[in-house]
């Protein structure tokens, strides 16, 4: 590159750009312990979330994740998932030590705890503890039959509590992520009125942009605000809007950057309160998200999918991360 022919600006915001595109992407220079170096605890987890990658053999799972450019996984433990709940004290141990042989961490789950009474939930929770996982996204709560939505959110109070209280004691934190729709968090606000009084580090928001643009339209900036002290993790996906075959309009996930989540705005705002939160990268559009078997062609537009999201995203992060004064000076 001539940096001669690039103002001063543009030089500072490219190079930054790259640095982060590159720790991001696992390609920067490593110590040779990473846990002595200072700079790498500072590094974004990025993870990919693994339910799209539920048609692969297990043992494929991580050369894919690795091939694509993470360095992290959010892994379902849920009915479904590749970890069964009722299997987790067997099969997550296993399943984490598959995924480090191919250089991957597991910092993130998603479950379907809804309940801290449930002694599933604190099996679960305890075994992902032990095996390093630090964060996990719960499941979702419906409001009841024509109840006053206040009202309902308001006596859901003490299970938000008491599923934080196990989290404290279990030494995990938890999510519940805004998803658009007639559920609990359909509506950005229902999670404010649910966490008011309730510290993050026992449950938070996995708060995702996509879900809190497609309900809220323009007002997502507002509602940003709101929730940003209870933000614990976030999910990063796109969407459209899009008629389906019955004439009915619904949001439908397409590619990073191609849709109508304004992620420079997004992100500026997000990082004005400190460092990115852990992000789980979903990729439910297809090709990358489709049932059935997969093959060899599924397999490359796959990985090259979510290599593809990743660049783009760690671009956005690195934009988004430039100071103003950076951005703004003269050449």
């Amino acid at each position: 590159m001539d940096t001669n022919a690039l103002s001063r600006r543009e030089f500072v915001a490219r190079a930054a750009a790259a640095g982060v595109a590159m720790k991001a992407l696992g390609t920067a220079p490593r110590a040779a312990d990473a846990s002595a170096s200072p700079r790498r605890a500072a590094e974004p987890v990025i993870a990919v979330f693994s339910k799209h990658l539920q048609w692969l053999p297990f043992a494929d799972v991580g050369p894919v994740i690795a091939e694509s450019g993470f360095r992290a996984v959010d892994l379902t433990v849920r009915p479904g998932g590749h970890v069964l709940p009722e299997r987790v004290e067997e099969d997550l141990p296993r399943a984490v030590e598959t995924l480090r042989r191919s250089g991957l961490t597991v910092p993130l789950i998603t479950t379907a705890i809804v309940d801290a009474a449930d002694p599933l939930a604190r099996r679960v929770l305890a075994t992902a503890r032990k095996v390093g996982v630090s964060h996990y996204r719960m499941g979702y709560w419906t409001f009841p039959p024509n109840a006053d939505p206040l009202q309902a959110l308001r006596e859901m109070k003490p299970r938000a509590a008491a599923l934080a209280a196990l989290n404290r004691e279990i030494g995990i934190r938890g999510g519940y992520q805004n998803h658009v729709g007639t559920r609990v968090g359909g509506s950005v606000w229902d999670l404010g009125v649910l966490l008011e009084g309730i510290e993050p580090d026992g449950l938070g928001v996995q708060y995702d942009i996509r879900h809190a643009v497609a309900e809220g339209g323009e007002s997502w900036p507002v509602a940003l605000r709101m929730i940003a002290p209870h933000i614990d993790t976030i999910a990063v996906k796109d969407h459209i809007w899009a008629k389906r075959a019955d004439g009915r309009w619904e949001p439908r996930s397409v590619p990073l950057g191609e849709g109508m989540v304004n992620f420079d705005a997004y992100l500026r705002q997000l990082l004005a309160r400190g460092p990115l939160p852990p992000a789980t990268m979903h990729f439910e559009y297809a090709p990358l998200e489709m049932d059935g078997s997969g093959d060899a062609k599924r397999r490359r537009e796959t990985m090259e999918g979510m290599r593809r999201d990743l660049t783009r995203f760690t671009q956005l992060l690195a934009a988004a991360s430039i100071p103003a004064k950076a951005a703004t000076a003269g050449s």
